[in-house]
């Protein structure tokens, strides 16, 4: 008796994996590292099911966005390139200059697709060595709560001072809009008022 239930469990398992590895078609997409550094060079490995439109496509969005739905991550994407019809090979992509996590997404169309696999990695962000400069006047500069503008390679976005401290970067902020992945802690040059 005990081994007819076994058998059964077995076979029961076999065929959820095999659901399971037909619904992706063996999509897949490989990194060499698990975190990069802003602006860096990233290979990805793709492998897609034969046959696709050549507008099947890869393409960088940030970790929070819900995995699923291609039109989803369209209108996230970072970066993206298509597959041109190829289903397996290796795209090269610039990692995003702002620090955070982000995934590769692998897309079956550009037509209201579906993700067919992903892979997650972290951009790292420049931590800056404190300061024993003028930390009295950055203190009194901006506080917990105001709303300011925030300068990231070149331009400004909105955000607010989420904590202060003394220091070289006294203030942690948040850019309004984004996970708290995004915070950061930064100087009073890239602070302006909103």
């Amino acid at each position: 008796m005990m081994r007819r239930i076994l058998s059964a469990v077995f076979v029961v398992a076999m065929a959820a994996m095999l659901v399971a590895c037909s619904k992706g078609g063996g999509a897949s997409l490989t990194l060499k590292r698990a975190q990069y550094q802003p602006g860096e060079v990233i290979s990805v490995v793709y492998k897609a099911p034969e046959g696709l439109p050549s507008n099947a496509w890869v393409g960088i969005i940030p970790s929070d966005i819900a995995h699923g739905k291609e039109t989803l991550n369209d209108q996230h994407d970072i970066s993206y390139k298509y597959l041109s019809g190829s289903s397996a090979g290796e795209m090269v992509f610039n990692a995003p200059e702002k620090p955070g996590r982000y995934d590769f997404r692998l897309h079956d169309t550009d037509s209201d697709g579906k993700e067919l696999a992903s892979v997650t990695f972290a951009v790292a962000g420049a931590q800056a060595e404190p300061e024993k400069a003028e930390p009295e006047k950055a203190a009194a500069a901006y506080k917990v709560g105001d709303t300011v503008m925030i300068e990231w390679k070149g331009s400004w976005y909105p955000g607010s001072i989420i904590q202060v401290r003394e220091g070289g970067s006294p203030y942690k902020i948040h850019y309004d809009g984004y996970s708290n992945s995004w915070d950061e802690w930064v100087t009073v040059a890239r602070l302006k008022n909103k």
